[in-house]
């Protein structure tokens, strides 16, 4: 009790420090606290072991994001933006709605502009409790803007795209192109006899190794970055980063190929899901890094799949690291989750989906602990299992 109290002596000392800010307050405080072990004794005045000691996040629900990322699929005139434009009835529309006889990038621009500010603020956290992924946020403004929320010009995705719908470059194309969109579809763009507006420096998409030539490829590139269906399958993206890596920004991954010995599970192709896909893939990555990293002999062996719960209706993708042991036991690895966790947590996880292990903890036990579900961690007995298995629950 003495150096309990000699302890909270010493905070409040340095916490006097006129100079700190009310952040630095807060981060000293929370340091101190977790250094010192200063935790909430329970009711039989011990210390309670079973409080993580990471440096976890608040827990965000993926439901604000999926909902959100729906909504603005099926807005009338917010879906244009990642869907190609086909009917000439779309087009007169959209003009009509601009106030103008002739289509226009820079009129359909504001009204773009206006109707995503409106459905942010139909998920404003402050007026409604919602929860919406920042870097997910981002990337839609600057695609649509070309300005982060805090009105600096930006590229948006991981491999900084320069081109959006206030590009002068567009708009002065449009001025020269009346009645043109950007992004036509096929049949308008025979019709016109006009593909739209060509990118001046086209680009390799690193989900598929398309070539990015147009605004209209453009447009479904962004689609991809946001949508999983059928005819853009996420099995078809995991295994082209698992050969070629996954290019962020300057920097790429190297494959996995000579590394890790995939094979494809059980995949269902015609889920459709609506979620952050670069998220997902850095996740995966992230995930792979922890098989390498604890693989004792050989290569690992892993298997991926992706499938709907019969019961729950939720979406689960799965990274199974079949020729490994856990290497904790259960009681361990519910008290405290490793380090690589807590960043695949923090970095990818958190407001997107929840994570779920199953795994051989060693000495005949097999459990499935919810890593990250708004729930504290516990172990349900399952049958035997081989390896570790990783589920992302959406």
């Amino acid at each position: 009790m003495a150096k309990k109290n000699n302890s909270q002596k010493l905070i409040s000392t340095l916490l006097a420090n006129k100079k700190l800010t009310n952040t630095q307050r807060e981060k000293l405080a929370a340091l101190m606290i977790r250094d010192l072990n200063l935790v909430n004794p329970n009711q039989d005045g011990e210390s309670d072991r079973n409080l993580p000691q990471s440096d976890l996040p608040e827990y965000h629900s993926s439901k604000d994001v999926m909902d959100f990322l729906l909504e603005y699929n099926q807005d009338p005139i917010l879906k244009y933006t990642c869907h190609p434009i086909d009917d000439m009835n779309v087009i007169n529309e959209i003009a009509e709605q601009c106030e103008n006889k002739v289509y226009s990038v820079k009129s359909h621009y504001h009204l773009i502009s206006s109707r995503f500010k409106q459905l942010r603020e139909k998920y404003n956290p402050k007026t409604t409790g919602k929860y919406l992924d920042g870097k997910v946020l981002t990337l839609m403004r600057v695609y649509i803007t070309g300005e982060t929320f805090h009105r600096v010009a930006s590229a948006w995705s991981t491999q900084s795209i320069a081109y959006n719908w206030h590009s002068p470059e567009l708009w002065e194309w449009s001025n020269k192109n009346p009645g043109i969109v950007p992004n036509p579809g096929e049949n308008i763009a025979e019709f016109l006899c006009n593909e739209g507006y060509k990118l001046p420096k086209p680009f390799i998409s690193n989900l598929s190794g398309k070539r990015i030539n147009t605004f209209g490829d453009l447009v479904m590139y962004y689609k991809s970055l946001l949508h999983i269906k059928r005819d853009d399958n996420l099995q078809n993206k995991i295994l082209y980063i698992y050969k070629k890596g996954y290019q962020t920004g300057d920097q790429n991954s190297h494959p996995w190929l000579d590394r890790i010995d995939l094979t494809i599970g059980k995949f269902d192709n015609n889920i459709e899901l609506f979620t952050s896909v670069d998220k997902l893939l850095q996740a995966f990555g992230a995930i792979l890094s922890i098989c390498i990293e604890n693989q004792v002999e050989d290569i690992p062996h892993v298997e991926v799949g992706f499938y709907r719960e019969l019961e729950s209706k939720r979406v689960c993708f799965y990274v199974h690291h079949k020729n490994s042991q856990y290497h904790k036991g259960v009681e361990d690895s519910i008290k405290k989750i490793g380090e690589k966790q807590t960043l695949l947590i923090k970095n990818q996880i958190n407001g997107i989906c929840d994570l779920y292990i199953q795994a051989d903890f060693g000495n005949d036990q097999y459990a499935e602990i919810n890593l990250w579900d708004g729930k504290p961690r516990a172990a349900i007995n399952i049958e035997k299992i081989e390896g570790v298995k990783y589920i992302l629950k959406y």
